[in-house]
């Protein structure tokens, strides 16, 4: 049985929202990353190695929707940044934009020991 721990994700000094906690459990397992070419985003090791969550590049493979403890992005429209958080799954898009701020989406996130600056954090309450 694998042992999966809680994270908090803060928004920056120039962001707004959140915080964010990400905890997986038995079921909802994993981490899905949809990012430019499936290239895994900076942040994925840190966040697996705290979690425990299992990675899944979502170009090459899926998973099912309710194994989802958290989904990684990199959408500057608004499909993908508003899927996954409108079916309440936790979402961080690390490409920021104007349609993002519009969205409502916090900027300038810190989180998870690492400089993550430049990351957009879309949560649903």
């Amino acid at each position: 049985m694998a042992e999966y721990r809680a994270i908090r994700v803060e928004k920056g000094s120039g962001g707004f929202g959140g915080p964010l906690t990400i905890q997986g459990n038995e079921k909802r397992n994993k981490v899905m990353y949809i990012t430019g070419g499936g290239m895994a985003p900076e942040i994925l090791p840190k966040i697996v190695e705290l979690t425990g969550l299992e990675p899944v590049n979502g170009f090459k493979t899926s998973a099912p929707e309710d194994e989802l403890a958290l989904v990684i992005i990199d959408c500057g429209g608004t499909l993908r940044c508003g899927l996954y958080p409108k079916k309440r799954i936790p979402t961080i898009n690390i490409n920021p934009s104007e349609i993002l701020i519009y969205l409502g989406i916090a900027q300038g996130v810190t989180a998870l020991g690492f400089d993550a600056t430049q990351l957009a954090l879309r949560y649903m309450l």
